[in-house]
């Protein structure tokens, strides 16, 4: 066995879910920035970094949906791969048992 498609295909989900957890989590920490009853510049500067470290977090979890996406076009390509290796086993082996076969069926 050379992959399994499968449990490639579950880690993109896994990668997926974790997109969509740190996009939520971005998005509650620029909510509460927001909100927070405080005023003047420092206020304004908080309210600047968090925005900053929300938009980081977006980013990440956009990586983490590119990285989900590779890994599905792997899981892909590992499917061709094993159904190639299917075909030509199934192939070679019915060219190796054939004359077999015959020969077998001439005795009998």
């Amino acid at each position: 066995m050379f992959g399994d498609p499968a449990a490639i295909r579950a880690l993109a989900r896994a990668l997926r879910r974790r997109a969509e957890e740190i996009r939520d989590l971005a998005d509650q920490l620029a909510q509460a920035a927001v909100t927070v009853a405080w005023e003047g510049v420092a206020a304004d500067t908080m309210r600047a970094a968090v925005q900053s470290t929300a938009g980081g977090l977006r980013r990440t979890a956009a990586l983490h949906d590119d990285a989900a996406d590779a890994l599905d076009r792997h899981a892909d390509g590992v499917g061709l791969v094993q159904d190639a290796l299917d075909a030509a086993t199934h192939a070679v082996t019915h060219a190796l048992t054939a004359p077999l076969t015959k020969a077998w069926a001439a005795l009998s």
